[in-house]
């Protein structure tokens, strides 16, 4: 997805819809059968999801809507 300069919006304005979206985002990769290492007694370990083999798979995956 290239969002940059052609799209007229600026990156922090990118950024920001991004990041107003992220907790959606975690929810969605909380669910996900793929990521069910990261769960354990209820809760879901982000650090080490953050630093696993599924985060930029999940990200390009997810469906981050700019406009």
């Amino acid at each position: 997805m290239n969002l940059g300069p052609r799209t007229g919006k600026s990156e922090s304005y990118i950024v920001g819809k991004i990041l107003e979206q992220w907790p959606r985002f975690e929810r969605w990769a909380q669910k996900k059968s793929s990521n069910s290492d990261y769960r354990e007694d209820g809760s879901f370990d982000f650090v080490n999801y953050y630093k696993g083999a599924t985060v930029n798979s999940d990200l390009e995956k997810y469906n981050f809507a700019v406009s």
